[in-house]
């Protein structure tokens, strides 16, 4: 019981991220210094620069020559990874 509701936790946790890193793009589109979003989009951006620059660092060369960022894309497909990657062992080892 215990580790489906962790599971369950784990799960909401990782889909806030990525909503998170949505809103974050979006804003990032429409936001501007002095805006009525741009404070929103400041708090997003303190609290997931952390976790998109290892990610930009891996997708820098690309968007050096595309002009196009990746990193969010890259961030909501690791995190989905690590999601399935504990779904998959805590249902392989806890749930038997």
């Amino acid at each position: 019981m215990v580790p489906t509701k962790l599971l369950l936790a784990f799960y909401y946790f990782t889909m806030v991220l990525q909503y998170m890193i949505l809103a974050y793009v979006v804003l990032s589109w429409f936001s501007r210094p002095g805006g009525r979003t741009y404070g929103l989009y400041r708090m997003l951006a303190e609290t997931l620069e952390p976790l998109l620059a290892p990610f930009r660092s891996l997708t820098g060369r690309f968007a050096m020559r595309t002009g196009l960022d990746f990193t969010p894309f890259v961030a909501v497909i690791a995190i989905s990874l690590v999601y399935r990657v504990v779904h998959f062992f805590i249902v392989g080892f806890f749930m038997r």
